[in-house]
């Protein structure tokens, strides 16, 4: 078995000591749930990704037969341009100063990008149904390709009334990051979760992955 993970900062395990590597920081959820199952673990984390980089990712993976998909979805105030080579990552912190940090790349072009896209298109909304469709995408894409696979996400959002999503199916219940993450200690940058919150919330994906694994025959 080899744990294979999605998502933002909060997935790579920004401010956890790792600054200035190449590599996400073991201390990050993926690390610890590795730990738990004792296997293997490959952090494909990206800070400052949106939803739409994140499923955009998982669509162009190489997986492998031993591979169980664990996706934690970001916020809702970002956005991505997927370019031919690149993706820019469009985030409220390049327009709005106390969310300022870590900025790389062509900082005045990712302002002027951002600035456009909260002022004009930005909807809170239309932000939620499209989390909602990458998340389906996702799981049918992985299900297609005989790849297990779980979802959870950074925060818990309003939950639209709409008669093709079901929560239950395709989100793990009560492991939203952000309601647990403010209990212990920040990361280095007094920001993102500390080294206790991606414990807990690698228990929990742990104790909800484990049985259904088990019950699909999977050696673990």
């Amino acid at each position: 078995m080899n744990i294979l993970a999605f998502g933002c900062s909060n997935t790579y395990g920004q401010a956890l000591g790792n600054e200035g590597q190449n590599d996400p920081s073991p201390l990050a959820w993926p690390g610890k749930l590795a730990e738990l199952y004792n296997c293997t673990v490959e952090n494909q984390g990206q800070c400052g990704a949106s939803n739409k980089s994140i499923l955009h990712r998982i669509l162009n993976y190489n997986y492998k037969p031993n591979d169980v998909v664990f996706v934690c979805w970001t916020n809702l105030d970002r956005w991505s341009i997927i370019q031919k080579d690149d993706i820019l990552d469009i985030g409220i912190w390049h327009v709005d100063e106390k969310f300022k940090y870590n900025n790389k790349g062509d900082i005045n072009l990712q302002h002027k990008i951002s600035k456009i896209f909260f002022e004009v298109m930005h909807d809170y909304n239309d932000m939620i149904l499209d989390y909602y469709r990458n998340c389906m995408l996702a799981h049918y894409f992985l299900n297609d390709r005989l790849i297990k696979n779980f979802h959870t996400a950074t925060a818990e959002y309003d939950k639209l009334s709409t008669v093709w999503f079901d929560h239950k199916k395709y989100l793990m219940p009560d492991s939203h990051f952000y309601n647990n993450w403010h209990k212990y200690p920040l990361a280095e940058d007094n920001c993102h979760p500390g080294p206790l919150a991606h414990v807990e919330l690698a228990e929990k994906l742990y104790n909800y992955s484990k049985d259904k694994l088990l019950e699909e025959g999977l050696n673990i």
